[in-house]
């Protein structure tokens, strides 16, 4: 019992500062206090990119749905950081948050297209995106636990 309840709870410790991190490394590089990936379209990216790799390839690997959400989300990364820096000066943080809105709501739209279009695959993704830490031992923390914690 205190194996199990020690591995989430080490998990949800790295997931959580993780988490934390990657926000303050966007309010930081944005120069915006509101900046989160949810507001950059980083979230919906990897949610899109899990749901159209599971529909179109029959993905059911956790390390291969991670490996598809990095690529999403920095895709979606990409392509709201090309739109906010276009036009005149520098970076705009105004127009980093307007493209990251319209990237989200984009995104989003085909996750849920995916999702009607997909009834098959619908369980297993939407459980995959309420996020859990159970079934986790620690041969699955372990890798997290080496890039999430501090040296």
């Amino acid at each position: 019992r205190l194996d199990t309840r020690l591995t989430r709870t080490l998990m949800a410790v790295a997931v959580g500062s993780s988490l934390a991190v990657a926000g303050a490394l966007m309010q930081a590089l944005t120069r915006n206090p509101l900046a989160s990936p949810g507001l950059f379209g980083i979230n919906a990216g990897a949610t899109f990119s899990i749901i159209a790799c599971s529909s179109l390839f029959a993905l059911s690997s956790m390390s291969q749905w991670l490996w598809c959400a990095f690529i999403g989300a920095a895709v979606a990364g990409t392509i709201v950081w090309i739109i906010g820096n276009r036009g005149q000066g520098s970076l705009n943080p105004l127009r980093i948050v307007l493209a990251g809105a319209a990237i989200t709501a984009l995104f989003t739209a085909f996750s849920q297209a995916l999702l009607v279009v997909n009834q098959d695959g619908l369980d297993t993704v939407l459980f995959w995106l309420a996020g859990s830490l159970s079934e986790r031992d620690l041969t699955t923390a372990a890798p997290l636990l080496v890039c999430a914690l501090p040296p």
